[in-house]
């Protein structure tokens, strides 16, 4: 096969590539240099056939190689990005339907705007460009390009071809999923922690209805964590609010008995009516550490979850997930596992990343979130490997 049909079938099959994953700058390149590398394939056929037969293998030829220049054009008509060329002696020419619209050109552009023509041959020479083009010849609406371009050598010629990306549209796109982002972690975090709020005001309610003393003294105790909850949701929102960001930490000599009873508590109140039993292990003696109460509270509870929602997906035995705490060195590694499926070979690391998730309605927030949170406390937040009957396994150090 000539080398010409190779390079030929390599632009191609870039096009193709391209335009499938949505690279509409690349596969419109490959295109115009298909054409272009089709167009010297012809012209060099056409300049070494014998004279007998090169009239009708050339006239057959253009005929084929017309068809698909309308092919090729057609689909570069779809392409939301302006494509232009550049000749040699600085012609400048719209090649799909954007480009026109853009310059209120058919063909060549007269008048090109400021800057152009030097953005697309520093950028085809291997550098960057980006450049703010009005809308429309002539009007006072500006947005900011940026220019990709490269060097094309057909039929004797050498012509530049170059995309223009609107950056104020990637950008806009970028703004908006980032919002997205933010919202579903402040929705995810604020429902998580609401949730056994809500039922532990509805037991405050039940207890204030009996009134007997020791009814009073667990009302007393429910509103207390509820309190602490709604100080800790309050905080972490403003602190995200303001920064974008987990809020550092603030560090308190913390009872770890203490944080793993507000745990259980926080546990059983969402997940009794999902039968997920809970096993907790206190530390003897007690440990008193520096962190913070909220963050760590909040970093367990998402694991305390993620492990339930585990469990009740693999319904072949009852759900049981544990919580313990322990010295080590000078700080305490907490400890929550569970008796589901474990996590999918291959993808240890993948459910750390934020928005990553292998359940049908999760937001892959939690562990992210969890993580993040021992970071900020210079600790982290590991898999530990497993073996059945136990699911999976997630150490926390502080």
């Amino acid at each position: 096969m000539p080398i010409s049909a190779v390079l030929l079938f390599s632009a191609g099959a870039a096009f193709c590539l391209a335009w499938t994953a949505g690279l509409y700058a690349n596969a419109c390149l490959a295109a115009l240099i298909a054409l272009w590398l089709a167009a010297a394939g012809l012209w060099h056929e056409s300049h070494h056939l014998a004279p007998a037969t090169a009239k009708p293998i050339v006239a057959e030829s253009f005929l084929a190689l017309e068809g698909e220049v309308a092919r090729l054009r057609a689909m570069l008509d779809q392409a939301p990005a302006p494509f232009v060329t550049v000749a040699p002696n600085g012609a400048l020419r719209a090649v799909n339907r954007a480009a026109r619209d853009m310059f209120c050109s058919d063909d060549q552009i007269a008048r090109p705007p400021a800057g152009l023509l030097a953005a697309i041959a520093h950028t085809a020479a291997g550098g960057r460009a980006v450049l703010r083009l009005p809308v429309r010849p002539g009007a006072d609406t500006a947005r900011m390009y940026a220019v990709s371009a490269a060097t094309s050598i057909g039929a004797g010629t050498r012509v530049s071809l170059a995309v223009l990306i609107d950056v104020d549209a990637q950008l806009h796109a970028a703004e908006a999923a980032a919002l997205r982002d933010m919202l579903q972690v402040l929705s995810h975090e604020i429902m998580n922690s609401l949730t056994p709020v809500t039922s532990l005001v509805e037991s405050v309610q039940a207890l204030l209805v009996t009134g007997t003393a020791s009814d009073m003294a667990l009302a007393r105790e429910a509103l207390a964590t509820v309190s602490r909850r709604a100080q800790g949701i309050e905080r972490f929102v403003l602190g995200y609010r303001a920064l974008n960001r987990l809020p550092p930490p603030v560090l308190r000599t913390v009872s770890i008995t203490a944080l793993l009873r507000q745990a259980e508590k926080l546990f059983e109140t969402r997940w009794r009516s999902a039968a997920v039993a809970l096993h907790v292990t206190i530390p003897t003696p007690d440990i008193l550490i520096q962190l913070d109460a909220d963050l760590i509270s909040q970093a367990l509870l998402n694991l305390l979850s993620n492990a339930a929602e585990a469990t009740l997906a693999y319904a072949e035995r009852v759900g049981v997930v544990t919580l313990s705490a322990s010295p080590q060195n000078e700080r305490v590694v907490f400890r929550v596992t569970d008796n589901g499926e474990g996590v999918v070979e291959g993808r240890e690391e993948d459910i750390f990343k934020p928005f990553f998730t292998l359940k049908p309605e999760g937001t892959g927030i939690g562990l992210w979130m969890a993580r993040q949170i021992a970071l900020s406390h210079g600790g982290a937040l590991v898999l530990e490997k497993t073996v059945p009957p136990l699911g999976a396994a997630f150490s926390l150090t502080i």
